[in-house]
């Protein structure tokens, strides 16, 4: 999952990244882990949090990760995840759900499915490595 993203050149800590999990299923209040399966297979996850705006005390609800394994890129798995997702932010109260892709895994299919999802481009993402 990282060595493909746009961040494999940040040192991954599977220590703090099974810490996070952890920390959604103990806090599931605001914390959100929505896990595709296919039989015995991890096919996708999504995580995410509900929390107030920045600017307002009306909650967005926004994905941390959607990842979903490439033998079941194109199927049902990420359509799934992404409809839990949006259910759950309903009912957390959030005026907003957002799905916020920067892996640069597949940009162009992502988008189509997200516009066939409903949702709708609200911006871009730019990023710089940094010494």
């Amino acid at each position: 999952m990282h060595a493909e993203s746009a961040s494999a050149g940040i040192p991954l800590d599977e220590a703090k990244v099974e810490a996070r999990l952890r920390e959604a299923l103990r806090r599931p209040g605001d914390n959100c882990l929505l896990v595709a399966m296919r039989g015995d297979t991890v096919a996708g996850l999504l995580l995410g949090v509900c929390v107030a705006y920045f600017f307002s005390q009306a909650r967005l609800a926004h994905d941390l990760i959607l990842y979903v394994a490439p033998e079941y890129r194109g199927g049902r798995a990420a359509v799934e995840l992404i409809r839990a997702f949006r259910a759950w932010s309903l009912d957390r109260g959030a005026a907003e759900f957002c799905i916020a892709p920067s892996t640069g895994v597949r940009p162009a299919q992502t988008e189509r499915l997200m516009e066939r999802l409903g949702l709708r481009r609200a911006g871009s993402i730019f990023k710089e490595r940094l010494p």
